[in-house]
């Protein structure tokens, strides 16, 4: 079919098409190359693809289409060059069009769905970014920490809401600046700050960290706590500054109340970190350490401070090398775990300093000065000192007089039982003999009486000494029980004994056990009302002890006086008429005689209902007895 050369557009308009439908397909492949990464992060490549299949065929058909308008002609001329160019249209360009519409749609399609999903996606960072700005802005405002930075060259500062709050604006009221931060920090804390704030400019670490005071709009001041670091370009110069603001008001007021309350203690106080460096004391800490008053502001180590105060001779002497004083020191230091140490200054003063671990593993030191405690302690005991030799120069006194006592009396109770028995002859008057009576019973009861004061001097000065033998218990028991029966009987009293069985002998001073019953015996016949009753009890214990009981049921003794009852000269009763004789002297002296033994005395009591003393002596001392380790060697 040949179709004329009037059937189709003008040459030019359609050479023009041509080309500008060929530089369109060039200008869409370079568009794509050149965005080829935010068509890659958008998720489109299948699209562009699509695009790119739709575009091919009819660039394919507008390139034939110009070869055959401008190339072909020259060739075989216009005439045969148009009808090759009709020829190709009518056979490929419906279906090259139908594809390339089909293809173009599909790309548009699948693009605009990744690009609209690229954009919900950045929507949805987008609120996800200012709920993370939102929930950072709370946090600062609950921390009062806020953030800022700011740009070298431009000059251009940009603050977080809790920023302004801290430096007393509303957010966004005002333009942040480096005046604005100039007027606002206390004057004396200005130098510090521009210091700080160049030195982190200069320096290769680029930070800084500085406590100042800031003063408000309103004149409240505010203590601030701020760190920054310089970032630098990448031509490693630095470009801007970010850092942060920490109001620390609260914090520096509880400070400040810990501090007070540190230096209402009596006590010197120091706290140590876990660098075992001083983080504060109270002035009563450098009062006893005055030595120490220039160190302390540098913050030293405890081994700094001990090294000063042996240099400055606040330190007692001591017999090895420094360091290895030291060493040990520290050592001792980190061991005592809370245990007091009382140490000497130089001064001649006494501290007491007791070191506990925090929690933190720093640790806490409180020094009291126990001077005055120390001298008490001294005078208290040189004063028991000189009472001990004081009762040892007694009691050796006494026990030297022995003879020289009872030599005299001896005589005057011999003569005066002659008298009394009128042995050479009659004395006449009756009176005489009456008064012979009265002169041998007193110096029977005040031989007794010396006898007993010299056997606890003995005892108190070290020189009594048991003339130890076997002793029958209930044959002294039973001569001891005759003794007293005439007195108990003249009191109105029954005396009782309970012997379990056949009681084995005691290894003891036959004439001691015979004193400690007598005396035990004639305390419960003194104390014990008309119509009572004295009983004696005693027996081996399952342990092989020996125990001897004298029970009364007389007028008893108070709880609070039972102690009394064991001190020498004591009485329960202590006024001048008091109604019952005695010096005082037979429980203490029972008690002294037993434990000479090796025995111990018990006294149970309740006033108005009686008395009840045991004795007990151990198993050593008990005879035929299979705990006993004495019948061994008797």
């Amino acid at each position: 079919m040949v179709m004329s050369q009037h059937s189709f557009p003008p040459y030019a308009v359609m050479v023009t098409i041509d080309i500008v439908m060929i530089a369109m397909t060039c200008g869409l492949i370079a568009l794509c190359f050149f965005r080829r990464k935010s068509i890659r992060d958008a998720g489109a490549n299948v699209g562009v693809a699509f695009l790119f299949a739709g575009i091919i065929p009819v660039t394919v058909l507008y390139v034939a289409d110009f070869y055959t308008m401008t190339l072909l002609p020259l060739r075989v001329g216009m005439a045969a060059a148009m009808e090759a160019m009709a020829a190709l249209h009518l056979r490929y360009s419906w279906y090259a069009y139908l594809f390339a519409l089909f293809a173009t749609m599909c790309g548009i399609y699948l693009c605009l769905r990744a690009y609209t999903s690229q954009l919900l996606r950045q929507e949805e960072a987008l609120r996800a970014a200012e709920g993370s700005e939102a929930r950072l802005a709370n946090a600062q405002r609950m921390a009062h920490l806020g953030s800022w930075e700011m740009e070298y060259e431009a000059g251009k500062a940009t603050w977080s809401a809790e920023s302004y709050r801290i430096f007393g604006y509303q957010p966004g009221a005002i333009e942040p600046n480096f005046d604005l931060v100039k007027a606002a920090i206390h004057p004396a804390d200005w130098d510090a700050f521009v210091e700080n704030w160049w030195r982190a400019y200069d320096d290769s670490d680029h930070r800084y960290e500085i406590e100042y005071r800031l003063v408000r709009s309103d004149g409240s001041q505010r203590f601030i706590f701020s760190k920054a670091e310089v970032l630098c370009n990448e031509a490693g110069k630095p470009a801007k500054i970010i850092g942060t603001v920490h109001d620390i008001t609260e914090l520096k007021r509880a400070e400040d109340r810990l501090h007070d309350a540190i230096e209402s203690i009596a006590d010197g106080f120091v706290q140590f970190d876990t660098d075992d460096r001083v983080v504060m004391w109270n002035r009563r800490f450098a009062d006893l350490y005055l030595e120490l008053a220039d160190l302390l502001p540098t913050r030293p180590t405890a081994e700094e401070m001990f090294r000063e105060r042996i240099r400055v001779g606040a330190v007692g002497e001591f017999d090895v090398p420094v360091d290895d004083y030291v060493r040990w020191r520290m050592e001792m230091r980190q061991m005592q775990g809370g245990t007091p140490s009382v140490h000497r200054h130089s001064d001649g003063r006494w501290l007491r300093t007791t070191e506990r671990k925090t929690s933190e593993g720093g640790i806490v030191a409180i020094s009291t000065d126990v001077t005055e405690l120390k001298n008490r302690e001294t005078d208290l005991s040189e004063a028991k000192t000189q009472a001990e030799f004081a009762n040892r120069s007694k009691s050796e006194f006494l026990a030297n007089m022995s003879h020289e006592l009872r030599t005299p009396l001896n005589a005057i109770n011999g003569f005066s039982e002659i008298m009394c028995n009128q042995m050479f002859g009659t004395l006449g008057n009756p009176r005489y003999i009456e008064y012979a009576h009265d002169i041998h019973n007193s110096g029977t009861h005040l031989l007794n009486l010396i006898n007993d004061i010299l056997d606890l001097s003995k005892i108190e000065a070290g020189a009594f000494e048991l003339k130890e033998e076997e002793v029958e218990v209930a044959q002294v028991v039973a001569a001891c029980r005759r003794i007293i029966e005439v007195r108990a009987k003249e009191a109105g009293l029954t005396v009782a004994t309970r012997l379990s069985g056949k009681l084995p002998k005691l290894w003891s001073d036959e004439r001691i056990f015979k004193q400690i019953v007598l005396n035990l015996l004639s305390n419960a016949v003194k104390f014990t009302p008309a119509g009572g009753k004295v009983t004696v009890f005693a027996e081996i214990e399952e342990d092989g002890c020996f125990v001897l009981s004298v029970s009364d049921t007389g007028i008893g003794i108070d709880t609070g006086d039972i102690p009394k009852v064991f001190t020498p000269f004591s009485q329960v009763d202590g006024s001048l008429s008091r109604e019952h004789e005695g010096t005082g002297l037979g429980l203490p002296l029972v008690k002294s005689l037993v434990e000479a033994h090796g025995g111990t005395v018990e006294l149970e009591s309740e006033l108005g209902n009686g008395t009840i003393i045991t004795i007990r002596f151990p198993a050593e001392r008990v005879l035929d007895n299979p705990v006993n380790t004495m019948s061994s060697k008797h």
